[in-house]
């Protein structure tokens, strides 16, 4: 358990938080391997998306009003996708951050329990 301002927190939360937040990045960008490479898609190249932007007869063909359409949904697509690709990297970040939070709670534990055993009393 370690106590910083009051606020008292122990591994087994660390760690809950981190599994979960690692379940949820999994659910964003599934089967990520590496919290460093994350590349998150929004929009795969094949999915409905993508395949609705190319369809020019299905966004409105090239009538005046549909210019507007088509401009809408293209800063559309790159808004949903930025925050995606934001929301994706902040977990990936957050889920390292905790990770490294274990490491040198484990790392100050063990470096504490040496010292003690060499101290003279």
């Amino acid at each position: 358990m370690v106590s910083d301002g009051g606020l008292e927190v122990s591994r087994k939360a660390i760690r809950n938080a981190r599994t979960d937040l690692d379940e949820l990045l999994d659910l964003f960008v599934p089967g990520v391997t590496s919290y460093d490479d994350v590349n998150p898609v929004a929009f795969p190249d094949k999915g409905a998306v993508r395949a609705l932007a190319a369809d020019h007869g299905a966004m409105g063909g090239f009538w005046a009003a549909s210019i507007g359409m088509r401009t809408s949904f293209t800063q559309a697509e790159a808004a949903v996708g930025g925050s995606y690709e934001s929301i994706s990297r902040t977990l990936a970040a957050t889920v390292q951050l905790l990770s490294a939070a274990l490491t040198n709670l484990d790392t100050g534990e063990q470096k504490s329990a040496e010292h003690a055993g060499t101290a003279k009393v």
